[in-house]
C-alpha cells in the first residue's frame, strides 16, 4: 500500500531502511531494507508501537534510533 510519513534511512551497502508511515488503513509498524540495485525488499520484524512522522537517526556502530512520531491514535509517541 501506498504510504506517507515514513522514514527512508541510507544503510551501508547502498541499502535503505524504510520504516513505519501511514496508509489508508492507519500507522503501520512495518520495517523493512530495500537494495535499489537488486529491487529487493526484506521485512524486518514490527515496530512495537506503530507510528509516522518519527525520526530515524543512524548511530555511530551503524543501528538506528527510531524516536517520536504519532501513533495509531493520533497521540505523540
Amino acid at each position: 500500500p501506498l504510504l506517507a510519513g515514513q522514514t527512508a534511512t541510507a544503510l551501508a551497502g547502498n541499502r535503505w531502511l524504510l520504516v513505519g508511515g501511514q496508509s489508508t488503513a492507519g500507522a503501520t509498524g512495518a520495517v523493512l531494507v530495500y537494495d535499489p540495485a537488486t529491487g529487493a525488499r526484506t521485512s524486518l520484524p514490527s515496530l512495537a508501537t506503530p507510528r509516522v512522522g518519527h525520526t530515524a537517526t543512524v548511530l555511530s556502530d551503524g543501528g538506528v534510533l527510531i524516536v517520536g512520531g504519532v501513533g495509531m491514535s493520533g497521540d505523540a509517541i
